[in-house]
């Protein structure tokens, strides 16, 4: 969405000359026409987020192939979710867009947006259906908001009063969140215990900029002494770039993985040493001409005069400078969003606007220990080993912030799971991966789950990342890895 948003500002920039660029999912024409027979033969309701920041072009380009293969299905697309004229007149009046994940405000991030969406929920959706549209095409809406605005739709739900079914709805798009699931027979899991309220009176926006130039490159280490080795290397390259190396605003030298005791073959006894490199000053990264300086000559440079043992990647593209993009997460008021439907087959147009029952909540939920923590030495004798014998684990990026949810199967290892999953205990777990940042801890009795929200753990999220776990999809696996002491009477039930 970032890299989308921002070509279509350069697009703006330069002037629209009726030849604009597709800047919606590539991938979903392919996926869209072949499903287009059964589409129109069951009559099946079609809603999605494929839009990106060319929402309109895509809704064209399907009612020109519908039309083309000779359907009679009505298309129809969803605007407001592209909010940057409205971002910078809020901007004007004084409001700060503190960030969600990090804090701070807009004014002193220190770069221009050029892009800015927000999310839009389920209403348009749900409008869309109303007025007879097949084909509903979004560019971003919240992950849940297809299956909440056809669930509105087909039921008639009133969203400014019926928050109960509402709420049902985004837990059948989002069923890790719910409270309570329950086995009712083959394919099929009841869901309850879903209570709903009020709309809030913000929404979640996203804001894009230019962040300057990056590049890496890799050296492959082997056999023995690796730490030493790197920073052998690490040194050599240092001193060949000499004062411009404080010119890079991020400059990282990490060794990653290692080298196998009495290694099985070449392959098990080899790392990835990984220069990495952000920078507004584009020629130390992509110099006009060989004869310039910059972050590939530096490392090339230093490879034949370098520790026994290292070599470089076949293909080196990497190391030549390209443009990447900084990302802030901050909340706009529901108020100022101009949220439309629009229909391709009668160029009509319907706002959609915020519901007058919205409320004011509490920026971010509290975080908070287990209340009744068991003695863990209850639980009889144990065996160390990696958390991931007994529980799994799902993660995920919100931005910049790391979404960490662990769950067990069983009432006991619950009990177990939420007395030793600490707050302590998972900054503890993180070792040296763990920022200094805030950790907040939540519970989901009904998935025996306890879930851990990891502040500014993906350094700027993904799109300026310099970890390789951007979008924090690694960092559940990395825990469920971690030794600790397990109850046998686990073990015993059989890993997971």
């Amino acid at each position: 969405m970032s890299w989308q948003g921002a070509a279509k500002a350069e697009i703006a920039k330069k002037g629209d000359s009726g030849e604009r660029v597709g800047l919606y999912d590539p991938s979903f024409m392919g996926s869209f026409v072949p499903a287009l027979p059964n589409i129109s033969k069951k009559g099946i309701k079609v809603a999605v987020n494929a839009g990106a920041s060319d929402t309109e072009m895509l809704a064209k380009k399907i009612a020109e192939t519908v039309a083309s293969e000779g359907y009679d299905l009505k298309v129809a697309w969803i605007e407001g979710d592209d909010v940057l004229h409205i971002v910078n007149k809020l901007l004007k009046q004084g409001e700060k867009f503190e960030n969600i994940c990090f804090g701070g405000e807009l004014k002193n991030w220190g770069f221009e947006p050029v892009a800015a969406q927000c999310y839009l929920g389920g209403a348009g959706i749900a409008e869309a259906f109303k007025h007879g549209a097949d084909i509903v095409i979004c560019g971003r809406v919240a992950d849940a908001a297809p299956t909440v605005g056809a669930a509105m739709w087909w039921h008639g739900w009133d969203r400014h009063s019926d928050y109960d079914q509402v709420a049902g709805a985004l837990m059948a798009g989002h069923l890790i969140e719910c409270l309570k699931m329950t086995q009712e027979g083959k394919d099929q899991v009841l869901v309850t215990g879903v209570k709903g309220n009020p709309p809030p009176t913000t929404t979640k926006v996203g804001l894009t900029a230019k962040g300057g130039w990056q590049a890496e490159f890799h050296y492959y280490l082997c056999g023995l002494d690796i730490e030493q080795k790197a920073e052998w290397t690490k040194r050599q390259i240092l001193k060949s770039m000499g004062e411009n190396a404080k010119k890079f605003s991020v400059l990282n030298f990490t060794v990653n993985g290692y080298s196998q005791p009495d290694p099985e073959n070449q392959d098990y006894a080899t790392v990835d040493f990984r220069i990495f490199a952000q920078t507004k000053d584009q020629s130390l990264v992509a110099p006009k001409d060989n004869a310039t300086p910059g972050l590939n000559r530096w490392c090339i440079e230093n490879f034949l005069q370098s520790c026994p043992g290292a070599t470089i990647e076949n293909d080196i593209r990497q190391s030549s400078g390209k443009e990447f993009f900084e990302y802030w997460a901050a909340l706009i008021p529901q108020s100022e969003i101009e949220h439309k439907v629009n229909f391709l087959w009668s160029n009509q147009t319907v706002s959609v606007p915020p519901s007058p029952s919205v409320k004011l909540y509490e920026p971010r939920q509290w975080s908070y220990e287990t209340q009744n923590p068991v003695d863990l030495k209850s639980f009889g004798p144990t065996t160390r080993g990696p958390l991931g014998w007994v529980i799994l684990c799902r993660s995920g990026d919100k931005a910049s912030d790391a979404n960490v949810g662990f769950f067990v199967r069983r009432d006991d290892e619950y009990e177990w799971l939420k007395s030793l999953l600490t707050i302590p205990k998972i900054k503890q777990l993180l070792g040296p991966e763990y920022n200094g940042k805030d950790v907040d801890r939540f519970e989901m009795p009904g998935i025996k789950a306890v879930h851990f929200l990891l502040h500014d753990h993906l350094d700027r999220s993904y799109n300026a990342s310099s970890t390789y776990d951007g979008l924090g999809k690694n960092v559940g696996e990395y825990l469920r890895a971690k030794y600790v002491d397990i109850p046998n009477v686990f073990l015993r039930r059989g890993r997971v």
